[in-house]
């Protein structure tokens, strides 16, 4: 799992900074507003029932070709629902023409709602079962024959088309390995009751998903109706730089965790120590990763983006640390799921829905899009102490025992960016390739001593848990 997010996200990271040179901020708010409204109404009539499938201790699969059946229908009334929309929702802040040919972007894009339905439902035992391995080579193959047909048409043309086209070839590909890696073969048959015994379960993880995705994505539709697709393009693409680091190293330890507290959910005291490792090992990993964004923004836009992307540094330096929030979160969510509580996941996300939506116009009218960024901070410090309060309960630890693993590395990441600041005043007087390098590579060697030394004179157990880490990371699958 480590190696498929961190191959798929620098493959996609990669396409990501090259289309953003070719096709300027414009073209990319466009694509942004395409997928925009697809994951909307994808979130929106999410089931749940791939998490309830992966919860259930018995046998799944006589509920399989019920969830692949459901799937296509979703998959198929989605397209339709878009297709209609698509005009309307183009029409935002452009000229007849504009709307006319986005309206078609969105359509074609729309797609792939239809292609990934299809995928082998089968897929969901390398989840269920850990055995990620197999999921590891269909999902990167996707992803990197999107990529390449996705750069190809983008050099040769310059047009957003190449966006489109990329993500169909992958996902066919994607559709097409699940039938190779997984022998299961699905048919198109629909019970009632199954569907509604999944749904008592999902239906929780939906809610969850719909607050989480307004939150996430909300910021986007503000920034789109009312600054316009070129910033919806410099935001979006701070967010993405800023926010993957950390969430993606937390999403692969969540997506693990998950199956993993499923099968000792009635075990406390391992889940209890199960969680506080995992948290101890995100936190190490996320925090200098955070730090490294927020203190090296300058170096690397200037050194892989043309000016009109510069105005986005200060937005991914604020995002950097909502990127560090988002991590820490992301952490309890498995807990609260495996342990059949998955409203506590939804619960606090609408009090922080709230929060944000009573500050996005203030602050986003006068800041502009780092007033929008400044949003996201702000709602997800107000809820954290609720947070800490409901993991507390859940597995009956102190709030000592949740908050320590994260001051040590916190001090290290602000021992981290200091010596970064001062090497700078140094030795850099413009920001480049060079001073990303150096301070980059600076600035992890200052957070490893800060940690060893946390080690030695405070007894935070850094090396044991880098080892543990790799251990677990390195560890072969024993199924077969």
């Amino acid at each position: 799992m480590v190696a498929l997010r961190f191959i798929t996200q620098l493959i996609s990271f990669a396409r990501y900074i090259v289309l953003a040179n070719l096709l300027g901020k414009h073209n990319m708010g466009l694509l942004g507003m395409a997928m925009l409204l697809i994951q909307t109404l994808e979130t929106l009539s999410q089931t749940g029932f791939h998490t309830a499938l992966i919860q259930k201790k018995e046998d799944i699969q006589g509920l399989l070709n019920t969830v692949w059946t459901v799937n296509i229908i979703r998959g198929a009334s989605l397209y339709l629902i878009l297709f209609l929309i698509a005009p309307l929702m183009a029409n935002i802040g452009n000229t007849t023409e504009g709307a006319s040919a986005n309206a078609l972007v969105i359509r074609i894009l729309g797609l792939s709602m239809i292609i990934g339905s299809m995928g082998n439902i089968g897929t969901i035992y390398f989840v269920k079962e850990m055995d990620f391995h197999k999921r590891f080579f269909f999902e990167t193959s996707g992803t990197l024959l999107s990529s390449i047909v996705t750069i190809i048409i983008a050099v040769v043309h310059k047009t957003v088309w190449a966006l489109v086209w990329g993500r169909l070839a992958g996902d066919l590909l994607k559709v097409s390995l699940s039938y190779l890696f997984h022998p299961y073969r699905p048919r198109f048959h629909f019970e009632f009751h199954k569907a509604k015994s999944l749904w008592n379960f999902g239906k929780w993880i939906t809610f969850s998903a719909i607050v989480s995705f307004i939150m996430t994505n909300g910021d986007d539709y503000f920034v789109w109706g009312y600054l316009g697709l070129a910033s919806l393009g410099l935001y979006q693409l701070a967010y993405r730089i800023a926010e993957a680091p950390a969430t993606e190293f937390t999403l692969v330890i969540a997506q693990v965790a998950f199956p993993a507290y499923a099968k000792i959910q009635d075990d406390l005291p391992r889940l209890r120590e199960a969680y506080l490792k995992v948290l101890s090992s995100s936190v190490m990993i996320t925090i200098p990763l955070s730090g490294l964004i927020l203190f090296l923004a300058t170096d690397f836009t200037h050194a892989f983006l043309t000016p009109e992307w510069y105005p986005m540094i200060p937005v991914m330096q604020v995002l950097a640390l909502h990127g560090l929030l988002h991590s820490i979160s992301a952490t309890r969510g498995p807990v609260f799921q495996a342990t059949g509580r998955p409203d506590m996941v939804a619960k606090p996300l609408l009090l922080r829905l709230l929060y944000m939506a009573l500050l996005i116009y203030p602050l986003t009218a006068r800041w502009g899009i780092l007033g929008t960024a400044w949003t996201l901070i702000v709602a997800s410090l107000l809820i954290q102490s609720i947070l800490f309060r409901i993991i507390v309960s859940i597995l009956q630890c102190s709030y000592w025992q949740t908050i320590r693993p994260i001051l040590y590395p916190l001090g290290g990441g602000m021992i981290m960016g200091a010596g970064i600041w001062f090497s700078r005043l140094l030795f850099f007087k413009t920001p480049g390739y060079a001073s990303l390098v150096i301070l980059g590579i600076t600035g992890v060697i200052i957070y490893l001593i800060a940690m060893i030394l946390f080690e030695r004179f405070f007894c935070f157990p850094f090396l044991h848990n880098l080892m543990e880490l790799k251990t677990i990371v390195t560890r072969r699958n024993k199924h077969g």
